[in-house]
């Protein structure tokens, strides 16, 4: 689907160093994800993930650890603790 090819086409342009161009994409999907399958679909919370990641590379660490602790509990609610999304989400 055209998600899920944008959001690899943004992992790309992160590898390659990229990272503005990345994090403009990846907002993108976000926000389409959300529309699409709503804020706490676990696709949609994986992309957020990959946003704060983005955040980060940028150097905006604060907005990137706000994001990733919202991601944080909202997976602990929709997927429990002890899924391996919930775990990776804490171990970052």
């Amino acid at each position: 689907n055209t998600l899920a090819t944008q959001h690899n086409v943004a992992s790309s342009l992160g590898n390659v160093g990229r990272h503005q161009e990345a994090l403009a994409m990846q907002q993108d999907v976000m926000e389409a994800m959300r529309q699409v399958l709503g804020p706490r679909h676990p696709g949609t919370l994986t992309t957020q993930n990959n946003v704060a990641a983005s955040l980060g590379e940028v150097g905006r660490h604060q907005e990137a650890l706000a994001m990733k602790q919202e991601v944080l509990e909202v997976r602990r609610e929709v997927l429990g603790p002890r899924h391996p999304d919930t775990l990776t989400t804490q171990n970052n």
